[in-house]
Protein backbone atom coordinates (compact mmCIF):
# COMPACT_ATOMS: atom_id res chain seq x y z
CA UNK A 1 0.00 0.00 0.00
CA UNK A 2 3.06 1.80 0.78
CA UNK A 3 4.36 2.07 -2.65
CA UNK A 4 1.15 2.27 -4.21
CA UNK A 5 0.77 5.84 -2.05
CA UNK A 6 4.03 7.08 -3.43
CA UNK A 7 3.15 6.60 -6.77
CA UNK A 8 -0.46 8.57 -6.53
CA UNK A 9 1.53 11.36 -4.60
CA UNK A 10 1.84 14.77 -6.69
CA UNK A 11 5.31 16.50 -6.24
CA UNK A 12 4.22 19.65 -6.35
CA UNK A 13 2.54 19.58 -2.48
CA UNK A 14 3.47 16.09 -1.79
CA UNK A 15 -0.03 15.03 -1.00
CA UNK A 16 -1.57 12.18 -2.35
CA UNK A 17 -3.68 13.52 -5.62
CA UNK A 18 -6.89 15.76 -5.35
CA UNK A 19 -8.57 15.93 -8.93
CA UNK A 20 -5.54 14.64 -10.89
CA UNK A 21 -4.98 15.63 -14.53
CA UNK A 22 -2.53 14.50 -16.85
CA UNK A 23 0.06 16.24 -19.25
CA UNK A 24 1.20 15.92 -22.58
CA UNK A 25 4.65 14.15 -21.01
CA UNK A 26 1.89 11.76 -18.83
CA UNK A 27 3.38 13.37 -15.72
CA UNK A 28 0.18 13.43 -12.88
CA UNK A 29 -0.32 16.88 -10.75
CA UNK A 30 -3.29 17.84 -8.86
CA UNK A 31 -5.53 19.94 -11.40
CA UNK A 32 -5.02 23.30 -7.97
CA UNK A 33 -1.43 22.15 -8.06
CA UNK A 34 -0.62 22.55 -11.73
CA UNK A 35 -2.24 25.68 -12.65
CA UNK A 36 -1.07 27.01 -9.54
CA UNK A 37 2.25 26.63 -10.67
CA UNK A 38 1.42 27.91 -14.53
CA UNK A 39 0.42 31.19 -12.87
CA UNK A 40 1.53 33.86 -14.63
CA UNK A 41 2.89 32.35 -17.93
CA UNK A 42 1.13 34.23 -20.70
CA UNK A 43 3.34 31.91 -22.97
CA UNK A 44 4.99 28.85 -22.98
CA UNK A 45 4.05 26.54 -20.37
CA UNK A 46 6.34 23.35 -19.04
CA UNK A 47 6.35 20.13 -16.92
CA UNK A 48 7.52 20.89 -13.37
CA UNK A 49 9.00 17.34 -12.98
CA UNK A 50 10.54 16.76 -16.52
CA UNK A 51 10.33 20.43 -17.98
CA UNK A 52 9.34 19.53 -21.08
CA UNK A 53 7.46 22.97 -22.71
CA UNK A 54 3.93 23.15 -23.84
CA UNK A 55 2.56 25.77 -26.13
CA UNK A 56 -0.29 26.17 -24.34
CA UNK A 57 -1.83 25.11 -20.68
CA UNK A 58 -3.57 21.71 -21.48
CA UNK A 59 -4.14 19.27 -19.34
CA UNK A 60 -6.99 16.23 -18.67
CA UNK A 61 -8.39 14.51 -16.33
CA UNK A 62 -7.40 10.57 -15.98
CA UNK A 63 -10.36 9.35 -13.97
CA UNK A 64 -8.80 6.16 -13.75
CA UNK A 65 -6.15 7.48 -11.57
CA UNK A 66 -8.64 9.55 -9.71
CA UNK A 67 -10.61 5.87 -9.35
CA UNK A 68 -7.48 4.45 -7.84
CA UNK A 69 -6.81 7.62 -5.60
CA UNK A 70 -10.47 7.03 -4.15
CA UNK A 71 -10.04 3.28 -3.60
CA UNK A 72 -6.91 4.17 -1.68
CA UNK A 73 -7.99 6.77 0.80
CA UNK A 74 -11.37 4.12 0.98
CA UNK A 75 -9.02 1.26 2.51
CA UNK A 76 -10.53 -0.48 4.73
CA UNK A 77 -10.41 0.92 8.75
CA UNK A 78 -9.07 -2.55 9.82
CA UNK A 79 -5.97 -2.25 7.24
CA UNK A 80 -5.48 0.93 8.51
CA UNK A 81 -5.33 -0.22 12.43
CA UNK A 82 -3.40 -2.72 11.17
CA UNK A 83 -0.48 -0.61 9.55
CA UNK A 84 -0.84 1.74 12.64
CA UNK A 85 -0.15 -0.93 14.88
CA UNK A 86 2.44 -2.45 12.85
CA UNK A 87 4.40 0.49 12.41
CA UNK A 88 4.01 1.82 16.11
CA UNK A 89 5.17 -1.46 17.34
CA UNK A 90 8.13 -1.29 15.05
CA UNK A 91 8.70 2.49 16.73
CA UNK A 92 8.60 1.30 20.22
CA UNK A 93 11.10 -1.47 19.44
CA UNK A 94 13.48 1.25 17.62
CA UNK A 95 12.79 3.23 20.82
CA UNK A 96 13.96 0.91 22.94
CA UNK A 97 16.65 -0.77 20.72
CA UNK A 98 18.25 2.99 20.94
CA UNK A 99 17.62 3.39 24.64
CA UNK A 100 18.96 -0.23 25.69
CA UNK A 101 22.32 1.06 23.88
CA UNK A 102 22.52 4.16 26.27
CA UNK A 103 21.74 1.97 28.78
CA UNK A 104 24.35 -0.30 28.07
CA UNK A 105 27.07 1.54 27.79
CA UNK A 106 26.08 3.40 31.44
CA UNK A 107 25.81 0.38 33.21
CA UNK A 108 29.51 -0.75 31.93
CA UNK A 109 30.77 2.60 32.80
CA UNK A 110 29.00 2.02 36.11
CA UNK A 111 30.57 -1.36 36.36
CA UNK A 112 34.06 -0.05 35.70
CA UNK A 113 33.97 2.45 37.82
CA UNK A 114 32.43 0.90 40.96
CA UNK A 115 34.62 -2.28 40.38
CA UNK A 116 37.84 0.36 40.88
CA UNK A 117 36.46 2.28 43.74
CA UNK A 118 35.82 -1.79 45.50
CA UNK A 119 39.58 -2.68 44.39
CA UNK A 120 40.99 0.93 46.14
CA UNK A 121 38.56 0.37 48.74
CA UNK A 122 40.49 -2.99 49.76
CA UNK A 123 44.15 -1.81 48.76
CA UNK A 124 43.33 1.00 51.45
CA UNK A 125 41.80 -0.96 53.89
CA UNK A 126 44.86 -4.00 53.74
CA UNK A 127 47.23 -0.81 53.80
CA UNK A 128 45.32 0.17 57.24
CA UNK A 129 45.63 -3.46 58.48
CA UNK A 130 49.18 -3.36 57.77
CA UNK A 131 49.77 0.17 59.88
CA UNK A 132 47.32 -1.46 62.75
CA UNK A 133 49.94 -4.47 62.51
CA UNK A 134 52.62 -2.25 63.33
CA UNK A 135 51.15 -0.12 65.73
CA UNK A 136 50.67 -3.50 67.86
CA UNK A 137 54.24 -4.54 67.32
CA UNK A 138 55.61 -1.03 68.27
CA UNK A 139 53.30 -0.98 71.73
CA UNK A 140 54.30 -4.36 72.30
CA UNK A 141 58.30 -3.06 71.97
CA UNK A 142 57.45 -0.24 73.92
CA UNK A 143 56.23 -2.14 76.79
CA UNK A 144 59.60 -4.65 76.71
CA UNK A 145 61.43 -1.14 76.88
CA UNK A 146 59.14 0.10 79.83
CA UNK A 147 59.68 -2.95 81.56
CA UNK A 148 63.48 -3.11 81.32
CA UNK A 149 63.43 0.63 82.37
CA UNK A 150 61.78 0.03 85.58
CA UNK A 151 64.19 -3.24 86.53
CA UNK A 152 66.84 -0.46 85.84
CA UNK A 153 65.60 1.60 88.21
CA UNK A 154 65.13 -1.24 90.47
CA UNK A 155 68.68 -2.02 90.38
CA UNK A 156 69.63 1.94 90.90
CA UNK A 157 68.50 1.38 94.50
CA UNK A 158 71.11 -0.80 95.31
CA UNK A 159 73.71 -0.12 93.42
CA UNK A 160 75.57 2.65 91.58
CA UNK A 161 77.09 0.83 88.37
CA UNK A 162 74.66 -1.07 86.20
CA UNK A 163 74.39 -1.47 82.38
CA UNK A 164 71.50 0.01 80.72
CA UNK A 165 72.54 -1.60 77.18
CA UNK A 166 69.63 -0.97 74.84
CA UNK A 167 68.13 1.65 76.79
CA UNK A 168 68.49 4.23 73.83
CA UNK A 169 66.96 1.91 71.87
CA UNK A 170 63.67 3.49 69.76
CA UNK A 171 61.09 1.94 68.70
CA UNK A 172 60.32 2.54 64.64
CA UNK A 173 56.81 3.47 63.82
CA UNK A 174 55.83 4.15 60.08
CA UNK A 175 53.32 7.49 59.72
CA UNK A 176 49.92 6.77 59.12
CA UNK A 177 48.94 5.49 55.61
CA UNK A 178 47.36 8.44 53.96
CA UNK A 179 43.74 6.42 53.16
CA UNK A 180 41.45 9.37 52.24
CA UNK A 181 43.20 10.21 49.00
CA UNK A 182 42.25 7.38 47.25
CA UNK A 183 38.96 8.48 47.47
CA UNK A 184 40.08 11.97 46.80
CA UNK A 185 41.01 10.99 43.43
CA UNK A 186 39.93 13.37 40.10
CA UNK A 187 38.75 9.43 38.82
CA UNK A 188 35.53 9.79 41.73
CA UNK A 189 35.20 13.45 42.19
CA UNK A 190 35.78 14.84 38.62
CA UNK A 191 32.77 16.05 36.35
CA UNK A 192 31.65 12.36 36.43
CA UNK A 193 28.44 12.83 34.39
CA UNK A 194 30.09 14.49 31.63
CA UNK A 195 33.37 12.29 31.15
CA UNK A 196 30.69 9.68 30.92
CA UNK A 197 28.81 11.85 28.27
CA UNK A 198 32.43 12.04 25.96
CA UNK A 199 32.38 8.31 26.16
CA UNK A 200 28.61 7.85 24.89
CA UNK A 201 29.12 10.57 22.46
CA UNK A 202 31.31 8.39 20.64
CA UNK A 203 28.50 5.57 20.48
CA UNK A 204 25.74 8.13 19.00
CA UNK A 205 24.10 6.38 16.23
CA UNK A 206 23.99 8.31 13.51
CA UNK A 207 26.76 10.31 14.56
CA UNK A 208 27.03 14.15 13.76
CA UNK A 209 28.23 14.57 10.30
CA UNK A 210 31.28 16.67 10.17
CA UNK A 211 30.72 18.40 7.10
CA UNK A 212 31.84 21.53 4.61
CA UNK A 213 31.10 23.62 2.43
CA UNK A 214 32.08 22.57 -1.33
CA UNK A 215 33.61 25.58 -3.29
CA UNK A 216 33.18 24.07 -6.52
CA UNK A 217 29.55 24.85 -6.08
CA UNK A 218 29.27 27.96 -4.07
CA UNK A 219 27.62 30.71 -6.23
CA UNK A 220 30.18 33.92 -7.48
CA UNK A 221 29.18 36.18 -4.32
CA UNK A 222 29.37 33.68 -1.94
CA UNK A 223 32.21 34.13 0.37
CA UNK A 224 33.19 30.58 1.92
CA UNK A 225 35.78 30.74 5.46
CA UNK A 226 38.92 28.85 4.99
CA UNK A 227 38.14 26.21 7.07
CA UNK A 228 34.73 26.02 4.69
CA UNK A 229 32.33 25.73 7.78
CA UNK A 230 31.08 29.33 7.53
CA UNK A 231 29.35 31.14 4.47
CA UNK A 232 28.46 34.63 3.85
CA UNK A 233 27.02 36.68 0.68
CA UNK A 234 29.85 39.26 -0.43
CA UNK A 235 29.11 42.89 -2.08
CA UNK A 236 30.63 41.91 -5.31
CA UNK A 237 31.34 38.58 -6.90
CA UNK A 238 33.81 36.48 -6.45
CA UNK A 239 36.60 35.62 -8.96
CA UNK A 240 35.92 32.01 -9.38
CA UNK A 241 36.06 29.58 -12.48
CA UNK A 242 32.52 28.73 -14.18
CA UNK A 243 32.62 25.50 -13.80
CA UNK A 244 29.65 22.70 -14.20
CA UNK A 245 28.94 22.11 -10.50
CA UNK A 246 28.66 26.18 -9.53
CA UNK A 247 25.65 27.66 -8.60
CA UNK A 248 25.14 30.96 -11.25
CA UNK A 249 21.71 32.31 -10.70
CA UNK A 250 20.64 32.10 -6.83
CA UNK A 251 23.13 32.02 -4.03
CA UNK A 252 23.56 28.54 -2.94
CA UNK A 253 26.39 26.00 -1.75
CA UNK A 254 25.99 22.53 -1.25
CA UNK A 255 28.18 20.31 1.05
CA UNK A 256 31.32 18.28 0.11
CA UNK A 257 29.87 15.79 1.33
CA UNK A 258 26.45 13.75 0.15
CA UNK A 259 24.82 11.18 1.13
CA UNK A 260 23.12 7.92 -0.90
CA UNK A 261 21.97 5.59 1.77
CA UNK A 262 21.86 5.17 5.34
CA UNK A 263 21.06 7.88 8.82
CA UNK A 264 23.15 11.07 9.13
CA UNK A 265 22.26 14.11 11.17
CA UNK A 266 23.82 17.67 10.87
CA UNK A 267 23.78 20.93 12.43
CA UNK A 268 23.53 24.55 10.87
CA UNK A 269 23.88 28.05 12.88
CA UNK A 270 21.53 30.71 11.50
CA UNK A 271 21.90 33.08 14.18
CA UNK A 272 21.30 36.84 13.70
CA UNK A 273 19.92 36.01 9.83
CA UNK A 274 16.35 36.99 8.67
CA UNK A 275 16.43 34.56 5.54
CA UNK A 276 17.63 31.44 4.49
CA UNK A 277 16.97 28.18 3.21
CA UNK A 278 18.28 24.47 4.48
CA UNK A 279 17.79 20.81 3.55
CA UNK A 280 18.90 18.85 0.98
CA UNK A 281 18.97 18.79 -2.92
CA UNK A 282 19.70 15.89 -5.59
CA UNK A 283 22.91 16.02 -6.84
CA UNK A 284 21.52 16.45 -10.37
CA UNK A 285 19.65 19.41 -10.09
CA UNK A 286 20.60 22.08 -12.68
CA UNK A 287 22.77 24.93 -11.39
CA UNK A 288 22.21 26.86 -14.00
CA UNK A 289 19.14 28.03 -14.49
CA UNK A 290 16.25 29.93 -11.97
CA UNK A 291 13.88 27.21 -10.48
CA UNK A 292 11.28 26.64 -8.11
CA UNK A 293 13.15 25.39 -4.71
CA UNK A 294 10.75 21.86 -4.65
CA UNK A 295 10.48 18.59 -3.71
CA UNK A 296 9.25 18.38 -7.75
CA UNK A 297 12.74 20.15 -8.67
CA UNK A 298 15.11 17.88 -6.65
CA UNK A 299 15.17 20.24 -3.50
CA UNK A 300 13.45 19.49 0.09
CA UNK A 301 14.01 22.56 2.39
CA UNK A 302 13.06 24.59 5.57
CA UNK A 303 12.59 28.21 5.01
CA UNK A 304 13.03 31.25 6.69
CA UNK A 305 11.90 35.16 6.12
CA UNK A 306 11.14 38.15 7.31
CA UNK A 307 13.40 37.39 10.24
CA UNK A 308 10.09 35.26 11.91
CA UNK A 309 8.13 33.20 9.36
CA UNK A 310 9.16 29.63 8.78
CA UNK A 311 7.53 27.86 5.69
CA UNK A 312 7.94 24.25 4.30
CA UNK A 313 9.64 24.35 0.82
CA UNK A 314 6.80 22.71 -1.20
CA UNK A 315 4.52 24.32 -3.76
CA UNK A 316 2.63 26.58 -2.54
CA UNK A 317 4.87 27.01 0.61
CA UNK A 318 2.92 26.34 3.36
CA UNK A 319 3.01 28.38 6.82
CA UNK A 320 4.58 26.78 9.85
CA UNK A 321 3.44 27.53 13.48
CA UNK A 322 7.03 27.84 15.03
CA UNK A 323 7.06 30.44 17.69
CA UNK A 324 10.56 30.44 19.29
CA UNK A 325 13.24 31.59 16.58
CA UNK A 326 16.04 28.62 16.75
CA UNK A 327 19.85 29.50 16.47
CA UNK A 328 20.68 26.40 15.12
CA UNK A 329 19.10 24.00 12.75
CA UNK A 330 19.08 20.43 13.42
CA UNK A 331 18.32 18.15 10.03
CA UNK A 332 17.85 14.41 10.50
CA UNK A 333 17.80 12.19 6.77
CA UNK A 334 16.87 8.69 7.07
CA UNK A 335 17.92 7.93 3.17
CA UNK A 336 16.66 4.28 3.23
CA UNK A 337 13.22 5.34 4.69
CA UNK A 338 12.50 8.63 2.47
CA UNK A 339 12.58 11.41 5.48
CA UNK A 340 14.27 14.29 5.91
CA UNK A 341 13.40 15.92 9.69
CA UNK A 342 14.25 19.31 11.04
CA UNK A 343 14.56 20.28 14.76
CA UNK A 344 15.59 23.06 16.71
CA UNK A 345 18.71 21.68 17.75
CA UNK A 346 18.77 24.04 21.35
CA UNK A 347 15.57 21.82 22.71
CA UNK A 348 15.15 18.92 19.28
CA UNK A 349 11.65 20.15 19.37
CA UNK A 350 10.33 19.01 15.79
CA UNK A 351 9.61 21.52 12.78
CA UNK A 352 8.91 19.72 9.76
CA UNK A 353 9.17 16.52 8.07
CA UNK A 354 9.01 15.20 4.73
CA UNK A 355 8.39 11.63 3.60
CA UNK A 356 9.27 10.94 -0.26
CA UNK A 357 11.57 8.13 -1.44
CA UNK A 358 14.73 9.26 -3.13
CA UNK A 359 15.52 8.12 -6.00
CA UNK A 360 19.74 9.01 -5.96
CA UNK A 361 22.53 10.70 -3.84
CA UNK A 362 21.44 14.15 -2.04
CA UNK A 363 23.61 16.51 -0.85
CA UNK A 364 22.78 19.16 1.61
CA UNK A 365 22.03 22.33 0.42
CA UNK A 366 22.54 25.75 1.57
CA UNK A 367 21.00 29.11 0.70
CA UNK A 368 22.12 32.55 2.55
CA UNK A 369 19.32 34.58 0.52
CA UNK A 370 20.89 37.99 -0.56
CA UNK A 371 21.89 40.53 2.78
CA UNK A 372 19.47 43.03 2.29
CA UNK A 373 21.68 45.70 2.74
CA UNK A 374 23.17 44.55 5.84
CA UNK A 375 20.15 43.01 7.20
CA UNK A 376 20.90 39.40 6.30
CA UNK A 377 24.69 39.42 6.26
CA UNK A 378 25.10 36.90 9.43
CA UNK A 379 26.74 33.99 8.23
CA UNK A 380 25.59 30.16 8.06
CA UNK A 381 27.83 28.09 9.93
CA UNK A 382 28.16 24.28 9.66
CA UNK A 383 28.32 23.38 13.16
CA UNK A 384 31.11 20.84 13.79
CA UNK A 385 29.22 18.66 17.12
CA UNK A 386 31.06 16.86 19.43
CA UNK A 387 33.10 17.19 23.01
Amino acid sequence: MEGVTDELTCCICCEMFQEPVMLECMHHFCKKCILRFWRGSRTAVSCPQCRRQFDSKNFRTNYLVAGVVEKVRGASTQDFRLRLQRDSAELQQRVRSDFERMHQILWKEETSLVTELQQDEASALEKLESHVQQLNAGLEELEQLISCTQGCLEQLKSTVLIETRGLARSVQIDGEPDISSHFRSARYTGPLQYIIWKKMYKSLEPAPARLTFDLNTAHPNLAVSDDLTSVTEANEQLPVPNNPERFDKCVNVLASQGFSSGRHYWEVGVDGKTKWDLGVAKESVDRKVVVKITPCNGYWTLRLRNTDQYWAGTLPWKRLPIQRKPKRIGLFLDFDAGRLSFYDAEDMSHLLTFRQPFSERVLPFFSTCFNEGGLNSAPLRLCQIGP
